[in-house]
């Protein structure tokens, strides 16, 4: 295990280099869309680029699995990541005592991000994000704020 670690350290700056790549891109989209995302720099952090996280503003739970449902019958395949833990049956499913972290749960949606994806796969993906928002509620997310 140690050996495949560190021929996997080797490879580390350039799989982070695509991840960011890839984070570009969907950054752009979701600017456009009025979408929410995770920021994965910044002047005081960088990150590992593992997850790519979105929030639309707005939208029910309801319409969040409907928009995922959506991607993944474009053959998008979509998450969500981070369910709180009230709302586990362990802890008795309830989550009514912690509005928000049903409030941050309810419109988070997990875009796949990985080092295997293609330029082409990342387009599909943004392509496939601005159609499953368009059909769900609109171009723009309901929460977006609106020029002019």
């Amino acid at each position: 295990m140690a050996a495949i670690g560190l021929r996997q350290l080797d490879r580390y700056k350039g799989l982070l280099e695509r991840r960011a790549k890839i984070i570009k891109k969907y950054d752009k989209t979701c600017d456009q869309l009025g979408i929410l995302h995770l920021v994965h720099h910044t002047d005081f952090m960088d990150s590992s680029n593992h997850l790519y996280l979105i929030r639309v503003p707005g939208i029910s739970e309801e319409q969040r699995n409907q928009m995922m449902e959506r991607m993944a019958a474009r053959g998008v395949p979509t998450n969500v990541h981070y369910k709180p833990l009230p709302m586990m049956t362990a802890y008795g499913g309830d989550c009514s005592a912690y509005p928000n972290a049903y409030d941050y749960y309810r419109n988070l949606i997990t875009l796949p991000l990985h080092t295997l994806l293609s330029d082409e796969d990342v387009d599909y993906v943004c392509t496939c994000l601005k159609e499953a928002a368009k059909e769900t509620f609109g171009f723009v997310s309901p929460g977006a704020r609106q020029e002019g």
